[in-house]
């Protein structure tokens, strides 16, 4: 960042607390700070506003009549209103303490006495780190919940050296996880020494982190405009003790400030474009009133996609049933499908149920993309890849014997069954083929004989055997169907019949 812009930065902050102060501190009767604004769970904001009097002690039972919300300007019209107690959600305190020369003796002893009485009424849930800053800041102690760990790095502290106070609040802003409420209280009784940061760099992280920073100035020599920047632009609160006798009842006010914080919850009208958007909160009690400005996120929040079916890695064929269940900040809007860079489907209305017809791909694996879009533009996207089995096959049809086929009986099969079967069908056709003929033989000899009267000396032109009126030569007929049979068996590769089994006349 360059120095005109720190310096730009910092004056910004400084005339942001200097415009604050007439309403926020000075004599003020009612003094409210949003210490911390989150939006995870965009269009629902939840703000936690501390409200105090003019002597720094918590207001407690005010309602939604007490307050009024504004978002980018506008009111919000519907808000719930509860405190830190109720939500239950723990702590997380960074103690940042000033060891340096000018509080050595009696007020390191007094602050000492205040961190731990502080520390030892916390929460069971509740986290605390210590750091202390003098000539370098320095973590004494990390995030714990170990009570006796935090009261031993507490007792270890010395006063010696200068203030390197912007150099503790940016130390303090890397130590901080990003759940539950975050706070860091900052002690000191002088002016910034020795820092190698600015009191810009000192805002912007944490603001960064949207952390707020309460801030307790003792005795005389505090530097009251610093530690009212530093408050009022993070969301937190600046207590002043004239002496450090008077710090165990800050630090109490501060504890008292953190456990009945309120709780505002709305649900944002904005779109989300996860830009920041201006927030103000104001208050009521009496004749009195303050507000408080604050900034959110409107987050994007990606639906929620579970994919039903089909399963990853799952072997699929034909058509394939896709079953999609989907949850988001808004009402789920569409729920498409592509595969292989098109369409399979689209559906606007539960149950998100499409086909997804498998046969035209190729087989092999194919990814399924399933995206969601909800009724304010959010979208989020889930992919499965599947196994996609090509389609089967028709089972061939053997083909149909003819005259020409049935003349070549097929080759041996060698015990193959389907070459079995083919022999067997072509020699049936033989078979008939053969029978086809020797009936038109019979035919063909039945009308070469003669059709003459009986006449006792007329025999059978070939054999001379007597013949009966209309009767055909029944010992020709027999050595006719020998032959006939004989070359039946020669066209079928089949060995000749026996010779004594031949017909009789």
């Amino acid at each position: 960042m360059s120095a005109l812009r720190r310096l730009g930065v910092a004056l910004l902050a400084l005339l942001l607390a200097l415009s604050i102060l007439p309403t926020a501190w000075a004599q003020a009767a009612v003094v409210v700070a949003v210490s911390q604004v989150t939006s995870d769970g965009f269009p629902t904001v939840v703000a936690n506003a501390t409200l105090v009097d003019a002597s720094g002690r918590p207001i407690l039972g005010l309602g939604p009549q007490n307050f009024e919300i504004l978002e980018d300007n506008k009111p919000v019209a519907s808000f719930k209103v509860g405190t830190a107690v109720d939500s239950k959600e723990p702590l997380n305190v960074a103690l940042a303490i000033d060891v340096s020369g000018s509080m050595e003796n009696r007020p390191i002893l007094d602050a000492k006495a205040a961190a731990n009485t502080f520390v030892q009424g916390l929460g069971p849930a509740d986290k605390a780190a210590i750091i202390s800053f003098a000539e370098k800041a320095t973590v004494v102690q990390p995030f714990t919940e170990r009570k006796d760990e935090l009261s031993r790095a507490i007792a270890s502290l010395n006063a010696i050296g200068d203030t390197a106070l912007y150099d503790a609040v940016v130390l303090s802003s890397r130590t901080f996880g990003k759940s539950g409420r975050r706070i860091l209280v900052l002690l000191s009784d002088g002016e910034d020494t020795i820092s190698k940061a600015q009191l810009v760099d000192a805002l912007s992280a944490m603001q960064a982190i949207q952390v707020p920073v309460f801030t307790v100035g003792v005795g005389p020599k505090v530097d009251r405009r610093t530690l009212d920047a530093l408050a009022v632009g993070t969301g937190g609160i600046a207590l002043y003790a004239p002496a450090s006798a008077d710090l165990v009842t800050a630090y109490r006010n501060i504890a008292d400030q953190l456990r009945n914080q309120y709780v505002l919850t709305f649900s944002s009208q904005v779109r989300p474009d996860n830009q920041r958007h201006s927030l103000v909160v104001r208050a009521k009690v009496g004749g009195a009133q303050a507000e408080a400005r604050s900034t959110f996120v409107a987050v994007s929040v990606p639906p929620e996609i579970t994919l039903v079916a089909p399963k990853e890695g799952e072997t699929v064929r034909g058509k394939v049933p896709v079953e999609v269940q989907a949850k988001g900040a808004g009402k789920i809007a569409k729920v498409e499908a592509l595969a292989a860079g098109m369409l399979v489907g689209s559906s606007e209305q539960e149950p998100f149920t499409l086909q997804w017809d498998t046969s035209q791909l190729a087989g092999g694996h194919h990814t399924l993309t399933v995206t969601v879009t909800d009724s304010l533009g959010n979208r989020a996207s889930k992919q499965v890849t599947v196994a996609v089995e090509p389609p089967a096959k028709p089972t061939p049809v053997p083909p149909t014997p003819t005259a020409t086929s049935a003349a070549r009986p097929p080759a041996p099969s060698n015990g193959n069954p389907e070459s079995l079967i083919y022999g067997l069908l072509g020699l049936s056709a033989v078979l008939m083929m053969g029978l086809v003929v020797v009936r038109a033989r019979r035919r063909q000899l039945v009308h070469k004989v003669p059709m003459r009267k009986v006449v006792p000396d007329k025999k059978c032109p070939t054999c001379g055997r007597p013949l009966k009126k209309g009767e055909a030569c029944p010992v020709c007929r027999a050595e006719d169907d020998k032959i006939v049979r004989r070359r039946v068996l020669e066209l079928g590769g089949l060995p000749p019949d026996d010779e004594s089994q031949e017909d009789k006349p």
